[in-house]
Parts: C-alpha cells; structure tokens; sequence
C-alpha cells in the first residue's frame, strides 16, 4: 500500500504559526496522530510546535489546544494509539478559557 492523504485545517494562532489554514499531506498506512502531529511540527517549523505540542515535547498536545478527526474531539491521551485513516479531516483548534 502506498501513502494516503489527510486533509488538515488550522485555525486562529495555529494557523498563523504554520503560515496556512489548510493543507494536504500524505501519510503512511499506520501513522498515528502523534505521528502525524510529529510530521507537522517538522513541516511547519518551530512557532507551529510551539502552539501545539506541550512544553515538555513529548509529543503530546497542549492543554489548550484542541484536535478533532473527521469532526470527533480525540482526547489527548489517545493521540499515541490512534491511526489516521485515509482521506481523514483533522483540525487543530487553540481553544481560549472564559466566558460570558
């Protein structure tokens, strides 16, 4: 099997830190969203980085970012086991505190 597309879509800062609001890259069969997300950082560089993965860079996400995949909210602790599939829409959300 050969690769496989993956839709991605940024919003607000993270957006801006990857310099694109969308995207198209291609994965290999198997690659979780931790692997994904690697591949990203390394795409878009440092800022993006930054704004998504947590201080320790583990690879996991920041408390205030928030992932979908085809539209579900993936919780963090899942993104080491989760594989993206084919054709998948992921989105990277800051997610702000507060309210009205």
């Amino acid at each position: 099997m050969g690769a496989e597309k993956v839709r991605i879509r940024l919003f607000g800062v993270i957006a801006e830190a990857a310099g694109r609001k969308e995207d198209e890259v291609e994965i290999l069969p198997g690659t979780t969203v931790h692997g994904l997300l690697q591949r990203l950082a390394k795409t878009y560089g440092e800022s993006f980085r930054s704004e998504v993965l947590d201080e320790n860079n583990t690879g996991g996400l920041r408390d205030d970012v928030m992932l979908t995949v085809n539209g579900a909210i993936i919780d963090h602790k899942d993104i080491n086991d989760m594989i993206v599939t084919s054709d998948a829409n992921v989105a990277l959300f800051s997610v702000f505190p507060g309210g009205g």
